[in-house]
């Protein structure tokens, strides 16, 4: 099936890059959705369930990428690490939680116009510690979270 393929099957299942939907709605592909999304189900809150894309694991020192947009990243570091935050598109979030209770440091990257954090804080506090790269633009993101 090619991306451009739309079916509707014989239960009123509605395919979008699909030839055998497997829901009401299933699309495979990238989706942009512009406007709300409102999700309502089991519970009061609906329910979302996420693919295991949705979850990063890093155990050195690398730099935030695409693969890290909108991800948490989960840190299995045996050794002090070191997160770089270069320049990204603006408006997404990214999430750690440090599995360890090796160091983790936060630096800017190159063309970085700054990392705010409160009290100038730079590394995640010991194990399942957890932060947050914001990013406001794309030279400037907030630190947030257990943060040291």
């Amino acid at each position: 099936a090619g991306n451009d393929t739309l079916v509707v099957d014989s239960n009123s299942r509605v395919g979008i890059g699909t030839e055998s939907p497997q829901a009401k709605l299933h699309v495979s592909g990238d989706t942009i959705l512009s406007g709300d999304l409102t999700v309502t189900g089991d519970s009061v809150l609906g329910k979302v369930t996420l693919s295991e894309n949705s979850f990063v694991t890093e155990t050195g020192n690398f730099t935030l990428g695409l693969n890290h947009r909108g991800a948490t990243v989960l840190l299995q570091n045996t050794d002090a690490i070191t997160v770089t935050v270069p320049v990204l598109a603006p408006g997404h979030v990214t999430s750690f939680i440090s599995e360890t209770s090796d160091n983790v440091f936060f630096v800017t990257g190159a063309g970085m116009s700054g990392l705010n954090s409160f009290g100038g804080a730079n590394s995640i506090a010991g194990i399942y510690g957890q932060a947050q790269v914001i990013y406001k633009t794309s030279g400037l993101a907030f630190l947030g979270g257990n943060i040291v």
